[in-house]
């Protein structure tokens, strides 16, 4: 997954970088780090 579309879905679901994080029970640097293109996403994830 790109980070466009990491993006585009987040913001289709309405939700800011800190309720995903917090959905993953991931950090909301790393959330920002996926939106950035920073850091691959992890499988378990995207799923």
């Amino acid at each position: 997954m790109e980070k466009e579309e990491f993006s585009r879905i987040r913001k289709r679901l309405g939700k800011t970088q800190r309720q995903v994080a917090h959905l993953r029970g991931t950090s909301l640097e790393a959330g920002q780090s996926f939106g950035q293109g920073w850091r691959r996403i992890p499988f378990h994830i995207e799923r």
